[in-house]
C-alpha cells in the first residue's frame, strides 16, 4: 500500500559546486583535524521528498542490529539481538516477490553490530559483538591517539566513553555461508576484534572501515581500515579514513566508498567522507544537515539514505550526491535505529532495529521506493 510522503526538512549545507565525487581535497588521516569539511552558507532545498513508503512487512523473528545482504529477489537476514537480549544465530531468507520468510541456515556464533557481504554466491559474516564481560581496562581511548593527529583532535574535542556498546565484547570471528548448499563454515579470524564498523565490497575486496575495537587492552573507536582479499584469504591495512568513528558504509557510483555520520565514543557526527580507490585516498564532502548515528545506509539513484538516528529514530536523511546537500524526513518511517538495509531492484528494505532504548526489537521490514515523477 502506498503512503503519501510527509516531508519534514531542515536547511542543508552546500559545498563548493562539484559535479561528481572526484573533485575535492584528497587526504590521509593526519592531514586535517577530525570533522573538517568545506561548507558555505546554509540554503533551503525545495525538491520533493525523494522516497515514498510502499509497504511494511514482517520477518520471522524480532531483530535488533542484525546484518543483511540481498541476492536478486532474496534478502538474507542474520543475527542480531532478540526480545530477551539474547544473540541470534538464525539466518532467515525473505522472498521479495512473495513477501514471506523462511529459515535458511544457522550461524556458529551469535552476534550483534556485525556486518555481512555477498561475494560469488557466498555470504561472509564478520565481526560484531558478543555479550559478556571483557578483559579490557576501564579507560576508553581513541586507539592511535599518540600517532594520529586526527584522532588526537577528536579525543581532545569529544573525550571518550564506551557508549551504547558497554557490556559487550568486540568479536573477530568470520563465517561463510554457501547459498547453494546452505553450509556454514568458519574462516580464519579477522586481524582484530571489531564491532559497529562499515563494511563493503569494492574491486573484489572486502573493506572494514572504522568501528570499535579492543586495542592495547582498551576499548576504542578507530579510523583504521582493514582490507580482505577474496582471492588470497589474506588481510592488509588500508588508508585510514579522516575521522575515527563507528559508522556504516555504502558503495556508490564511481565506484567510491562513502561513510556518512557515525559515533566516536562520545557524540554523533555529521562527517561525510568518501574513499577514492583510483588514488587510494579519502575525500572530505560537505557535512550532513544534522548529526546521525546508529543508522543504516543505502545508495539508490543519486541519493545516500540514512535510516534511523539514535537521537531521532523516527527520521531518515537523504544526502544528494549531485548537490552534496541533505535533508531529513519522516515519510511514515516507523521509528527504528540499529537496523539493516538492502536495495532490491528499485526498492530499499529497512530491516528490524529498535524504536527506543527500552523498546523490544522490531520484526518489521519497511519498504521504500523513489517518489514517482508527475509524468509516471
Amino acid at each position: 500500500m502506498k503512503m503519501t510522503p510527509s516531508p519534514i526538512f531542515r536547511p542543508a549545507l552546500l559545498a563548493l559546486a562539484m559535479g561528481s565525487l572526484l573533485p575535492g581535497p584528497s587526504l590521509t588521516a593526519a592531514d586535517e583535524p577530525a570533522g573538517a569539511t568545506i561548507s558555505l552558507a546554509p540554503m533551503n532545498v525545495s525538491a520533493p521528498a525523494p522516497l515514498v513508503k510502499v509497504a511494511e512487512l514482517k520477518m520471522k523473528q524480532k531483530r535488533f542490529a542484525p546484518a543483511a545482504v540481498a541476492d536478486e529477489r532474496f534478502i538474507f537476514i542474520m543475527g542480531g539481538a532478540d526480545a530477551g537480549g539474547g544473540l541470534l544465530t538464525t539466518i532467515e531468507r525473505f522472498d521479495t516477490e512473495t513477501n514471506t520468510s523462511e529459515d535458511f541456515a544457522t550461524l556458529q556464533q551469535g552476534r550483534i553490530w556485525h556486518q555481512a557481504v555477498l561475494h560469488a554466491g557466498k555470504i561472509y559474516v564478520l565481526g560484531g559483538s558478543r555479550l559478556g564481560p571483557t578483559a579490557e581496562a576501564s579507560a576508553t581511548v581513541t586507539d592511535t591517539l599518540r600517532a594520529n593527529a586526527a584522532e588526537r583532535a577528536a579525543f581532545n574535542l569529544y573525550g571518550a566513553d564506551p557508549g551504547p556498546s558497554a557490556g559487550t565484547t568486540p568479536e573477530d570471528s568470520m563465517e561463510r555461508v554457501d547459498l547453494a548448499t546452505r553450509k556454514v563454515s568458519p574462516l580464519p579470524a579477522m586481524p582484530e576484534p571489531r564491532s559497529q564498523f562499515g563494511c563493503a565490497v569494492l574491486n573484489d575486496e572486502l573493506y572494514v572501515v572504522g568501528g570499535q575495537r579492543i586495542h592495547a587492552g582498551r576499548r576504542s573507536w578507530t579510523n583504521t581500515v582493514l582490507i580482505y582479499s577474496f582471492a588470497t584469504g589474506k588481510w592488509r591495512d588500508g588508508v585510514p579514513m579522516p575521522t575515527p568513528r563507528g559508522t556504516d558504509l555504502a558503495v556508490v557510483d564511481g565506484p567510491f566508498l562513502v561513510a556518512a555520520g557515525g559515533y566516536n565514543g562520545s557524540t554523533s557526527l555529521r562527517n561525510v567522507e568518501a574513499f577514492n580507490p583510483r588514488n587510494n585516498s579519502w575525500i572530505l564532502l560537505p557535512a550532513l544537515a544534522q548529526a546521525s548515528s546508529a543508522h543504516s545506509t543505502a545508495f539508490l539513484g543519486h541519493y545516500l539514505y540514512l535510516f534511523g538516528n539514535f537521537s531521532a529514530p523516527e527520521e531518515l536523511t537523504a544526502y544528494d550526491l549531485n548537490t552534496k546537500t541533505s535533508q531529513t524526513y519522516t515519510l511514515s518511517y516507523t521509528p527504528a535505529r540499529n537496523t539493516a538495509c538492502v536495495v532490491v531492484g528499485k526498492k530499499i528494505y529497512v530491516i528490524g532495529g529498535k524504536s527506543y532504548k527500552q523498546s523490544e526489537p522490531l520484526d518489521r521490514i519497511q519498504v521504500f521506493a523513489p517518489t514517482p515523477r508527475k509524468s509516471e
